[in-house]
């Protein structure tokens, strides 16, 4: 698969990529911030991971904001989603 097989809605809105602290995400999270989402940077352990990942969207002019939370436990994955 190529990278341009890789489709986004027309419409951006808020993106949240859970682990984008590590590679991956990282990669996903800029991807979605250049094409203009807002992204909400999830992380459980890397924060400094995450933070540079926010500080490189920010940066190219894009909106990201960094959230902690340990998705195995329910009550954070309940106050992620509020936010």
């Amino acid at each position: 698969m190529s990278e341009t097989d890789f489709s986004l809605p027309a419409s951006p809105g808020t993106a949240l990529v859970t682990g984008a602290g590590g590679r991956i995400g990282a990669a996903i999270a800029a991807r979605l911030a250049a094409a203009g989402y807002a992204v909400v940077v999830h992380y459980r352990g890397s924060e400094n991971g995450a933070a540079g990942v926010r500080d490189t969207i920010v940066g190219k002019g894009g909106r990201a904001e960094v959230l902690a939370a340990d998705l195995a436990r329910r009550e954070e994955r309940a106050r992620l989603m509020e936010r």
